[in-house]
C-alpha cells in the first residue's frame, strides 16, 4: 500500500500556536546525559503500536553514535513519574528537525499531545535555527498531522511511496488484474490504492458457480465469509466447507477473509434465537434483555474456542461485525445495566449503592453528568478489554478490526482512538432509497463517513457500502454510495448484502464501471486532506450523548470544508444539538471560528442559529460569498459537495441530485464549467491556492 509523507515546517517563533497544559503530574525533562538504551527504549516503547521499525535493526555502536554525536537533544515527557512520552530534536546546516516525537498509547487522548508539542516547538527554537520540521506519514497515529498544523506548521511537501510486503504486493498485483479483467485503464502500480469488498455466504458459491468469476470480472478484489459464534464451534464438515470455499476465492484471483458475529447482532431479542446463550444477552436500563451490549465472560470464551477451530483454514484479516458496540442502536448510551456491571461500576469508582437511580436518570435524559462520563468510561474500557481479548485469539501476524455502524462512538461503548491501528469500517447507515435519496440522506452518510476518518489510517478504513433489504437499494444509488469513501480517502469499500449479479441484471454494467471511476479519480487525491472555509465537527459531547441527526447539509453547498478533531481558529463550524448545548453552556469555545447551530438549541450570542435545511443555508452562503473569493465554489444554488485538495491542486465535486447538473466552479477570477451526471463525480484539475 501507497505511504503517504507530509513535510511541515515553521520559520519562526511567532509562529507557534502554543497548548498549555495545566495538569501538575505532566512533566518534560531533558535528559542531560546521553544513554543510547534509553532512546532505544524510548523508540520501541512509543513507537512499537505505529510500526516504527526503521532503527530496530541498529547495532549497539550504531545506537550509540547516534544518540552521542552531539547533534541529538532528548526529552523525555513523565506523568506521575512514569515516562509518557518524548521527543528528539535535531540539529543539521543550521536547521532543527523534530526527529521523533509521540506519547505513549496509554497517554493518548489524554490532551496531552498540544502541549508536548508546543515544548518541542519552543526548545527547537531555543537552538537558534532558520527553520524548524518535521515530518509525518500516513502510518503515524490518526491525530498526528492536525496536531502539527494545529501548533502552526505549516505542510511544503506531500510524498507518496509504496511500502509493500510481498504479500500486500500480491494482493495489489491481483486488484490489477481485476481492473484489467473488467475493461478498467492501466492505473500503474498504484491502483491498490482503492479495493472493493464483498460479503457473501458461502453457501451462494456452491449455489452460483459462475458467482466468483463475475465478481472479479466485476472489480472485487476480496471476499469475506462469515460465521455466527455460538456455544459450537464450527464442525468438521463445516470447516472443510469453509476452507474449500477460501481455496476456491483465491483461485479465481481474489484474497479471502473472514467475519465473526461474536455477540449477537443488536436489535435481535431472546425471541428470535439465532443467538441464544446464557450470557450474551446484554440488560437495558429498564432490565429488559436484547443482543448486542453484553461482554461477559461466554462472548469471550466462545469467540476464542472459534478462532481456535478457524486457525488451520488460515484467514489473514478478520473483523468482529454486530456493529460493534454494547449498545442496541449507535445512538443509545450503551453498556450491560446487569446487577453485577452495575456493581462493579459502583466499585471501580468508589461509589455509594444509592448512585444507581442517578445513573439511570442520567442515562434517560442524556445529560453529560460526571457519574454518566463514568459509566462511559467503563463500558469503553470493557468493550475495548474484549475486543483485545479476542485479538489476542486470532494469534499473531494476523489482522482484526471492528465493524462500526454510522456515528457510533464513545456513547455506544466504542472509544475510537484504541481502534486507530486496526481495521476499521466507518460508518454509514443509508441502506435503502428511502433513507439515501434525500439530499440530507447522503450528507449525513458523508458526515459519518469523515467523522469517523478522524481516527483511522486510509488504508485500514473501510466503508459500509451495505444494502439491506437488498432489493431496496437501487444500483444508482449503490454505486452514488461509492463516492462518500473517495471524499474520505477510505481506502476499502465493503460491500455487504447487496446482490450485484441482480444490479447487472438491473443496470448492466452500471456498477462495474462506477468501480473503475472511482478507483481512478482515488488515485489523484489519495493522502491529500480536504480544506475549506467550512468545518466539520463532532465533539465531545456529541460523541456521549448526542443523537442521530447531525448538521450535515453544510456539505451540499458547493463550499469546501474541512475535518476537525477541535474548533477551528477560523471559518464556520457547524455543530449538531448537543455540542451546540455545550457551547451555549460555556462548555465548547471557540479560538476564532463562528459556530453555526440549528435554531432553539443554544440560546445567546455563542451560537448564530440558521436552520439545518438548503433555503435557510444557500442565503447564509449568499451572506458569506465575498469572504471566499479565494476559495474554489461552486457558483449555482444546487446540492454538490466541493471537496478541495490544495496540496493535489484538485477539486472533488459530488452532485446530489438524480439528474444531471451544469455548474461552475469558480476561484479566483477563473470560472470552469462542469458537467456532472446524476449522483455522479468529477474530478476538476489544477486548482491551485489563489
Amino acid at each position: 500500500m501507497p505511504v503517504v509523507t507530509t513535510h511541515l515546517e515553521m520559520h519562526s517563533p511567532d509562529e507557534i500556536r502554543p497548548k498549555a497544559c495545566a495538569d501538575p503530574l505532566f512533566q518534560i525533562v531533558r535528559a542531560g546525559v546521553p544513554q543510547w538504551q534509553v532512546n532505544r527504549f524510548l523508540y520501541q516503547f512509543v513507537g512499537g503500536p505505529w510500526n516504527w521499525d526503521a532503527y530496530l535493526s541498529k547495532t549497539e555502536d550504531e545506537w550509540r553514535a547516534l544518540t552521542e554525536a552531539g547533534d541529538l537533544h532528548t526529552f523525555i515527557a513523565l506523568y506521575d513519574g512514569s515516562p509518557a512520552g518524548y521527543f528528539e530534536l535535531r540539529q543539521a546546516d543550521g536547521e532543527v528537525e523534530i526527529w521523533h516525537f509521540g506519547l505513549a498509547r496509554a497517554f493518548i487522548g489524554k490532551g496531552l499531545g498540544g502541549p508536548l508539542l508546543t515544548r518541542a516547538l519552543e526548545e527547537a527554537w531555543r537552538l537558534g535555527p532558520s527553520r524548524v520540521w518535521v515530518h509525518t506519514c500516513d502510518k503515524d497515529h490518526p491525530a498526528a498531522l492536525a496536531n502539527y498544523q494545529a501548533r502552526g506548521l505549516k505542510a511544503f511537501k506531500v510524498d507518496t511511496e509504496m511500502a509493500t510486503t510481498r504479500r500486500e504486493a500480491l494482493a495489489g498485483a491481483a486488484g490489477m488484474g481485476l481492473m484489467l479483467a473488467a475493461g478498467g485503464e492501466g492505473l500503474g502500480a498504484s491502483a491498490a490504492v482503492r479495493r472493493f469488498h464483498y460479503s457473501v455466504d458461502g453457501a451462494l458459491i456452491d449455489a452460483e458457480p459462475t458467482m466468483l468469476s463475475y465478481l472479479r470480472a466485476s472489480g472485487v478484489t476480496d471476499i469475506w465469509l462469515g460465521w455466527w459464534v455460538s456455544a459450537t464451534p464450527p464442525n468438521d464438515e463445516q470447516m472443510r466447507k469453509m476452507t474449500g470455499w477460501k481455496s476456491r476465492i483465491e483461485a479465481a484471483g481474489m484474497a479471502a477473509h473472514m467475519i465473526l458475529i461474536p455477540l449477537g447482532h443488536p436489535g435481535e431479542g431472546p425471541k428470535e434465537p439465532r443467538f441464544p446463550v446464557d450470557g450474551h444477552w446484554g440488560v437495558r436500563p429498564d432490565g429488559s434483555t436484547f443482543a448486542g451490549t453484553a461482554c461477559h465472560p461466554p462472548v469471550l470464551r466462545d469467540t476464542a474456542a472459534a478462532l481456535e477451530r478457524f486457525r488451520p483454514a488460515a484467514f489473514r484479516r478478520w473483523f468482529l461485525d454486530d456493529d460493534f458496540r454494547v449498545a442496541q442502536s449507535p445512538f443509545d448510551i450503551g453498556g450491560c445495566f446487569c446487577p453485577q456491571h452495575q456493581t462493579a461500576f459502583l466499585k471501580r469508582y468508589g461509589l455509594a449503592e444509592g448512585r444507581r437511580p442517578e445513573l439511570l436518570e442520567a442515562v434517560a435524559k442524556r445529560q453529560p453528568t460526571a457519574l454518566l462520563k463514568q459509566w462511559i468510561e467503563f463500558t469503553c474500557d470493557e468493550l475495548t478489554g474484549c475486543f483485545r481479548g479476542m485479538r489476542t485469539a486470532t494469534g499473531k501476524g494476523l489482522d482484526m478490526g471492528v465493524m462500526v455502524m454510522y456515528l457510533g462512538c464513545e456513547r455506544a461503548g466504542i472509544r475510537l482512538p484504541d481502534y486507530g491501528g486496526v481495521p476499521f469500517r466507518v460508518g454509514e447507515l443509508m441502506f435503502e432509497d428511502a433513507g439515501f435519496s434525500p439530499v440530507k440522506g447522503k450528507t449525513d452518510e458523508l458526515f459519518g463517513v469523515l467523522f469517523h476518518r478522524r481516527f483511522v489510517r486510509p488504508d485500514m478504513a473501510y466503508s459500509e457500502t451495505t444494502a439491506y433489504p437488498p432489493e431496496r437499494l437501487s444500483p444508482r444509488n449503490g454505486a452514488a454510495k461509492l463516492c462518500t469513501s473517495t471524499l474520505a480517502d477510505v481506502r476499502n469499500t465493503m460491500m455487504m448484502c447487496m446482490n450485484l449479479a441482480d444490479w447487472e441484471r438491473r443496470s448492466p454494467g452500471l456498477m462495474a464501471s462506477a468501480m473503475r471511476k472511482h478507483a481512478r479519480l482515488h488515485q489523484a487525491v489519495a493522502g491529500h486532506t480536504p480544506r475549506g472555509p467550512f468545518k466539520h465537527f463532532y465533539g465531545d459531547a456529541s460523541r456521549l450523548v448526542g443523537g442521530d441527526w447531525p448538521y450535515s447539509l453544510f456539505l451540499a453547498l458547493g463550499v469546501p470544508f474541512e475535518v476537525t478533531a477541535k474548533p477551528a481558529a477560523g471559518g464556520w463550524t457547524f455543530l449538531s444539538d448537543a455540542d451546540a448545548q455545550a457551547a451555549a453552556a460555556g462548555r465548547l469555545r471557540s479560538p476564532g471560528t463562528t459556530f453555526i447551530c440549528r435554531p432553539g438549541q443554544a440560546d445567546g450570542p455563542a451560537c448564530r442559529p440558521v436552520t439545518d435545511d438548503l433555503d435557510a443555508l444557500f442565503a447564509l452562503r449568499r451572506s458569506l460569498l465575498p469572504q471566499l473569493a479565494t476559495t474554489p465554489h461552486v457558483e449555482e444554488e444546487l446540492p454538490v459537495v466541493c471537496a478541495w485538495y490544495p496540496t493535489a491542486r484538485a477539486v472533488l465535486l459530488w452532485n446530489l441530485q438524480e439528474q444531471p447538473v451544469e455548474i461552475t466552479l469558480r476561484h479566483g477570477g477563473v470560472r470552469r464549467p462542469v458537467r456532472i451526471g446524476p449522483l455522479d463525480m468529477e474530478l476538476v484539475e489544477g486548482v491551485a491556492r489563489a
